[in-house]
C-alpha cells in the first residue's frame, strides 16, 4: 500500500455547483482507487510567530491504496503517515499510545437514509482521526449479492426491516444505473491525557453523531482497529455497504482553514487550527470582517493592522473612522490622523496636500480626475497643467484657473469649487492614502 497527502477543500463556504463538483471528484477517487483508507489526521503542535506562541492543531488528509498516482485532490507521494504507534492495551476498550496519549477507536455501525454532506467536519475538533475503509465490489458480484440480501429481508413484516427492504431496492436501481457498490467501515479516534477524559469525548462525539441519526460504538478489538484491521482473532466489525453516490455523505477532506505561509497570523480557528492571511496571494485583494456585535471585528482588525506593520512598514494603511476609535492610537503604529468636524468649510485640498509632500502628483490627479469625471483622453492634459502650475498655485481654486488648455478649462468652469460637505468628504477619503506614509 502506497500514502498519498491529498489537499483538503473549503466546503462549507462553496456554492452548490462547486460543492456538486468536488462530490463527484470524491467519486471519482473512491472509483479509480477501489481499495483503500481515505485517513483524516489531526495534530497538536507548538506554533510560532515572530515571537508569539500558541499551542495549535494541524489537519492532513491520507489516502492509502496500491496504485502508482491518484489524480484528484493534488494527491502527493508521501514514505509514511505519522502516526504514533500502539504501546499497550489498557483495557478492551482503550489504547495506550507511544506518546503517552491514551486512545479509543469507536465504530459506525448504523447510518440513516439521509445524511448531510460533510457532517463529519462537526467532530474534527473532538477526534484525532476519521479512517474510511473501502472496497469497491464489481457489478457482476454486487447486483446478486444485493438481491440475495433484499430476498431475505422481504419475508419479514418488521417495520425496521421493511425500511431496510426498501433501501436496498434503492440500492439495486443504482447500481444498474451505473453507480459502484462500495463495502466500508467508517472508524473515529479519540485521544486524551486521562482516561475520564476520553470518556467525556466519547460521549460528546455519539450525542453529535447521534444528532446526525449515526451511531458508534468502541468494540473489544482496538489494536486491529487501530491499525485498519477490522477483523481480529474472535471477530470482524459487521460490513456496511452503500453506492459510491450515497458514499458522498461521507466526504470529510474539509479544509476550513486559512493558513497562507507568509501571511498575517490572526489566532486558532473553531478546530484549533492557526489562521494566516496573506491578501496578495488571492487573487481579490478585497476582504470583509463582519460579525454580530461584540464578536470581535474591531479586535480581529487591530491585530491584523498591528502584525501587517510589523511584517512591512512601507505598507500604507487607509482607515475612515466615523467613531474616532483609531485616533488615540493612530501614532502608535505611525499613522497620522485627520479628523473632520462637522460644518467644517474647507475639506482637504489635494493641491496643498501636493506642496506638503503628503501627496505625489500622480496621486493628486487620480484624485481629480475620479471626483469629477474628467474622460480618459484628458488625463493626460490634467497630469500635463499640473505639472506647470503646482509650483505657482496654492490651492486647487487657483490652479482651475491657471489652466491653459482650452477644452480642459471649460471642464473646469463647470466644477462646483466651493466647499460642500460632498466635496469634503471625498476629497479626505482619496487623501487618507497618505496616513502611515511617514
Amino acid at each position: 500500500m502506497r500514502w498519498f497527502l491529498l489537499e483538503g477543500v473549503s466546503f462549507t463556504i462553496l456554492s452548490n455547483e462547486d460543492r456538486d463538483t468536488i462530490l463527484n471528484d470524491f467519486v471519482g477517487l473512491i472509483a479509480s482507487v477501489k481499495k483503500g483508507i481515505l485517513l483524516m489526521r489531526r495534530e497538536q503542535t507548538r506554533f510560532s510567530y515572530h515571537g508569539y506562541e500558541t499551542d495549535v492543531n494541524m489537519i492532513d488528509f491520507y489516502i492509502g491504496a496500491d496504485v502508482e498516482t491518484i489524480p484528484y485532490f493534488n494527491a502527493k507521494p508521501v514514505d509514511t503517515v505519522p502516526r504514533p504507534r500502539t504501546s499497550k492495551l489498557v483495557n478492551p476498550y482503550t489504547l495506550l499510545l507511544s506518546n503517552s496519549l491514551y486512545a479509543r477507536i469507536l465504530v459506525a455501525y448504523r447510518f440513516p437514509t439521509y445524511i448531510p454532506e460533510g457532517f463529519l467536519y462537526s467532530v474534527f475538533d473532538s477526534v484525532s482521526e476519521i479512517a474510511l475503509i473501502f472496497r469497491t465490489i464489481e457489478r457482476n458480484k454486487a447486483i446478486p449479492m444485493v438481491e440475495r440480501a433484499r430476498k431475505r429481508k422481504i419475508s419479514s413484516n418488521s417495520i425496521e426491516v421493511q425500511e431496510q427492504t426498501q433501501v436496498l431496492e434503492e440500492l439495486v436501481k443504482s447500481i444498474f444505473g451505473g453507480a459502484d457498490l462500495v463495502e466500508f467501515y467508517l472508524l473515529l479516534t479519540i485521544t486524551s491525557r486521562d482516561i475520564k477524559e476520553l470518556n467525556s469525548f466519547e460521549k460528546h462525539i455519539k450525542a453529535i453523531l447521534k444528532g446526525f441519526g449515526v451511531e458508534v460504538e468502541a468494540p473489544p478489538m482496538q489494536k486491529d482497529l487501530y491499525n485498519f484491521n477490522v477483523c481480529s482473532m474472535f471477530v470482524c466489525i459487521e460490513k456496511t455497504y452503500t453506492d459510491t453516490y450515497s458514499l458522498k455523505s461521507l466526504f470529510f477532506l474539509i479544509d476550513e482553514e486559512l493558513y497562507d505561509s507568509s501571511g498575517v497570523f490572526l489566532g486558532v480557528s473553531g478546530t484549533g487550527s492557526p489562521i494566516l492571511l496573506d491578501v496578495w496571494s488571492k487573487p481579490n485583494l478585497n476582504f470583509v470582517i463582519v460579525g454580530v456585535t461584540g464578536s470581535g471585528k474591531s479586535m480581529t482588525t487591530k491585530v491584523y493592522l498591528k502584525r501587517l506593520r510589523e511584517l512591512d512598514k512601507s505598507i500604507l494603511y487607509v482607515g475612515v473612522d466615523p467613531e474616532s476609535e483609531y485616533t488615540k492610537i493612530a501614532s502608535v503604529i505611525g499613522a497620522y490622523a485627520v479628523e473632520i468636524y462637522e460644518n467644517q468649510r474647507l475639506g482637504l485640498d489635494p493641491i496643498k496636500l501636493m506642496r506638503e509632500n503628503a501627496l505625489e502628483l500622480s496621486q493628486v490627479a487620480d484624485i481629480l480626475a475620479e471626483i469629477y469625471g474628467v474622460p480618459e483622453h484628458l488625463q493626460g492634459v490634467l497630469r500635463k497643467e499640473l505639472f506647470l502650475n503646482t509650483d505657482f498655485v496654492d490651492n486647487i481654486v487657483d490652479f482651475a484657473s491657471s489652466v491653459r488648455d482650452q477644452i480642459f478649462q471649460s471642464i473646469y468652469k463647470a466644477l462646483p469649487f466651493h466647499p460642500t460637505p460632498w466635496c469634503m468628504k471625498v476629497l479626505c477619503l482619496s487623501s487618507l492614502a497618505q496616513l502611515c506614509s511617514d
